[in-house]
């Protein structure tokens, strides 16, 4: 069986995959078990490329074939660029992915969780979209300057390219009704973004003066100021204390001065008591 045209495995993984097949060949044989018995078993495995997955920087095959138009598409290992996302194939029949994601951070360490979150249960198509997402942060360097704003990017990715990438995949996700399992510190896939957002912002030392060149102030009445910023993450992450002691529904921060790890503890509380978890489709 071959997934809309022909598996291509390079000479590697063709000398893998007939290794596999000669011990499944032998495994058979002793079990008494002939060819007819095993013609599923047999599909299913002309279809597997067994790549080796070698070391964080590798982005090696893991999966290819050729579509209808005559277009290749390649699932590769991993791609590592402001975060490492590992690829691994769940089935044959149908051929379905997942896809753990981590955060690098300066030098690329890893940032938090091992894992932050696995989508699974993608399609050939999906995943090789959500490659192409990852890759758009290909060629700038881990940097604070690049972690906020880069001038080499569609114009939608330009402030704060790595959490905007985030983001949609996570939009990719729910749109396609993908599962995504988070990491049991987060209670939801927006309080995952956010806090990418906090930590990587400390681990690249951001200052304030950083966040200021990316907000514009207009005086639009006297003592009326209106505050711009093209990444509504960055408009969040400014406001979230201000709005919560001026309108926020809690006693707890309405007039009150408190953290911001005090008001994300109050957050995971709140969602934990509406019985949100850290699985299911979309989020």
């Amino acid at each position: 069986w071959q997934p809309n045209g022909p598996i291509r495995p390079n000479e590697k993984e063709l000398e893998s995959c007939d290794d596999t097949k000669h011990r499944r060949s032998r495994a058979r044989s002793n079990m008494g078990l002939g060819e007819s018995d095993t013609e599923i078993e047999k599909e299913q495995s002309e279809a597997v490329i067994c790549g080796d997955r070698g070391s964080d920087d590798d982005d090696g095959i893991l999966f290819q074939q050729d579509s209808e138009d005559g277009t290749r598409i390649e699932i590769p290992c991993s791609v590592a660029h402001f975060f490492h996302a590992t690829f691994e194939c769940e089935s044959y029949t149908p051929v379905q992915f997942s896809m753990q994601l981590s955060a690098l951070g300066p030098e690329r360490a890893r940032l938090g969780p091992d894992v932050w979150c696995t989508f699974s249960g993608m399609d050939i198509v999906q995943t090789s979209r959500f490659v192409e997402a990852l890759r758009v942060l290909e060629g700038i360097a881990l940097t604070p300057a690049n972690f906020l704003h880069s001038d080499s990017h569609p114009k939608r990715l330009q402030t704060t390219p790595p959490a905007s990438v985030l983001c949609q995949l996570i939009a990719m996700a729910k749109a396609w009704r993908i599962r995504i399992t988070l990491d049991s510190s987060f209670r939801s896939a927006p309080e995952a973004v956010c806090s990418y957002f906090d930590l990587a912002a400390d681990a690249f030392h951001t200052s304030a003066q950083d966040f200021a060149a990316l907000l514009s102030v207009t005086e639009v009445l006297p003592r009326v100021f209106h505050v711009h910023t093209a990444s509504r993450l960055v408009l969040a992450s400014t406001f979230v204390r201000f709005q919560e002691h001026y309108e926020g529904q809690s006693v707890r921060f309405r007039r009150q001065s408190f953290s911001l790890e005090e008001f994300r503890k109050w957050y995971r509380e709140g969602e934990k008591k509406d019985g949100e978890g850290n699985t299911g489709e979309g989020g």
